[in-house]
């Protein structure tokens, strides 16, 4: 932990290291990235990858998901393509997500079937698609502003509200 620790401020040198020690340990290690919108950040972080240690980013942005692993010296890239979701995921999602917050004793607003399909029609329809994160930070804007209202319930109208909002602030 001391040699991980001091080379913890450069990357250059972390990462190397990291590797051996997860090699030796028989591990291998998965970074979660947050999302990216240019390439140029895949390139660095993809200079960072060695042996047993794998870096995982989300882009909805063309050039990001259009990155050429060719040039000299680049370790492979691994395109994964996911489809746009149907309305009747929405709801799965919710499922899940509310299922591990009382799992984890967290307590959030009720929500109906119908109300999250109805989001998801209406978000399929107006624009032709909705991704897992535009559902993700809706949901998560949401029961939060639900939670700080004291609401027991999420309706339609707490979703349109969200929109409108947003749509006044950008």
């Amino acid at each position: 932990m001391d040699e991980l620790e001091k080379r913890s401020e450069d990357p250059a040198k972390f990462y190397p290291y990291f590797s051996r020690v997860l090699r030796d340990k028989n591990a291998v290690t998965l970074v979660l990235l947050p999302p990216s919108e240019v390439a140029e950040e895949v390139y660095s972080y993809n200079s960072y990858a060695h042996g047993m240690i794998v870096f995982f980013c989300e882009s909805s942005y063309r050039e990001v998901a259009d990155i050429d692993a060719k040039p000299a010296g680049i370790k492979p890239i691994f395109h994964l393509e996911l489809d746009v979701l149907a309305e009747t995921d929405g709801w799965t999602f919710v499922q899940h997500r509310l299922a591990h917050a009382t799992f984890s004793g967290a307590s959030y607003p009720g929500i109906d079937e119908e109300v999250i399909r109805k989001f998801m029609q209406a978000r399929i329809h107006g624009r032709g698609n909705t991704t897992i994160r535009e559902l993700q930070l809706t949901c998560e804007n949401v029961f939060e502003a639900a939670l700080s209202s004291s609401v027991s319930h999420v309706t339609y109208a707490d979703f349109t509200q969200y929109y409108t909002e947003k749509a006044c602030l950008s």
